[in-house]
């Protein structure tokens, strides 16, 4: 394939996975409850997709480098700029000053707020992050960055650089936000966290400890400032949500915490 060509790829395999995601939320998520066997429609949507961005693209059709992907192990160099010796402090501290940012916002407009966290959901809603967190990880930055890097041309010299990574940020960015519509609120948030994730990705490709960054500040957000993290066709009708329909036993696990 020619390098004019390249683009257009790209640009086509970002549409074709934000298709298969809102088709599985908007297109079958509604239908699942009523329809049970669309779940099985619905899962090979999912594993279609996930071989798509976790092998076919990146292994066969762009052979992208593994320091790019951001998920090389257990082959990955201690040199590589998003290897875990490199990479943990700069995700640790990132996490550690939005969690700061958010409890600090929690004091101020929800006094009482944190005390009153029941330790169970704030758990459950933890460990729900911590699968799902690196799930989405890979979606977004894993796949959509990676894609908006290497069609997005990038010049020569360190500030063609920065426009570059600038440029790759917002696009990550907002895509990751209109994925959370219509819950405007959390649309603002993802967009800013968004632009946050995509500088430290862009420099340190990790998809593990950005998906563990997700988990615990999604779940700080939900917890500490109370933010309603419902999306898409499920915002006014959580019983519906998709994961509670899927997989077995998990509505009665969470029960009404989320």
């Amino acid at each position: 394939m020619s390098p004019a060509s390249r683009p257009l790829r790209g640009i086509g395999e970002i549409a074709l996975i934000a298709a298969m995601v809102e088709y599985g939320m908007w297109g079958l998520g509604p239908q699942l409850r009523d329809q049970p066997h669309l779940i099985l429609v619905y899962w090979l949507l999912v594993l279609g997709g996930a071989f798509y961005m976790v092998w076919l693209s990146p292994i066969i059709i762009n052979r992208d480098p593994p320091d790019l992907r951001g998920w090389a192990w257990p082959r990955q160099r201690r040199d590589d700029p998003g290897s875990w010796k490199k990479a943990w402090r700069s995700y640790l501290a990132l996490t550690m000053a939005i969690a700061a940012l958010l409890t600090l916002g929690s004091m101020v407009f929800r006094p009482g707020v944190i005390a009153a966290v029941d330790p169970k959901t704030f758990a459950l809603r933890l460990a729900g992050y911590i699968v799902f967190g690196p799930v989405q990880a890979l979606l977004f930055f894993g796949f959509f960055q990676t894609r908006l890097r290497t069609i997005l041309a990038v010049g020569r010299g360190p500030r063609a650089i920065m426009r570059h990574q600038m440029m790759v940020a917002a696009g990550t960015a907002t895509i990751f936000s209109l994925i959370h519509a219509p819950n405007l609120p959390l649309m603002l948030f993802t967009f800013f966290a968004g632009l946050a994730w995509s500088c430290l990705f862009y420099r340190r490709p990790n998809i593990l400890l950005l998906g563990l960054s997700h988990a615990f500040l999604g779940t700080v957000l939900h917890q500490f400032l109370l933010l309603y993290m419902r999306i898409g066709p499920f915002y006014n009708n959580p019983e519906a949500r998709i994961f509670r329909v899927v997989i077995p036993g998990l509505a009665e696990l969470i029960g009404k915490r989320f």
